[in-house]
């Protein structure tokens, strides 16, 4: 049994799968991830947001978007890429920011 603070992160292939190609079903992270996949950018909220998506809502690991970001972003740095995902995942010492796709919208 995992205690407080401890993630037990899902690995669920497929599901990850569908959230990189921009098929999940929640319009607004499936249209971020498909900008991605054809620009190479995402905005900064949309970032946050498709993170947020994969690692709090679908609760899947939150590494597979980071590497994904690293092999996608022109703009990609190491340093915020890791930084970003691991906050959004909820690791970070402040607070957890769970976005609410339909009213991000």
């Amino acid at each position: 049994m995992a205690g407080k603070g401890v993630h037990q992160w899902r690995c669920d292939l497929d599901l990850i799968d569908r959230w990189r190609r921009g098929m999940t079903g929640v319009p607004l992270v499936d249209a971020n991830m498909r900008e991605l996949a054809l620009t190479g950018w995402m905005s900064n909220r949309g970032r946050q947001v498709v993170a947020a998506y994969l690692a709090l809502d679908l609760k899947q690991d939150w590494r597979f978007g980071a590497h994904y970001f690293e092999e996608m972003l022109i703009d990609h740095d190491v340093r915020s890429n890791y930084g970003g995902w691991s906050a959004c995942a909820g690791l970070g010492p402040g607070r957890v920011n769970f976005f609410n796709t339909l009213l991000q919208s």
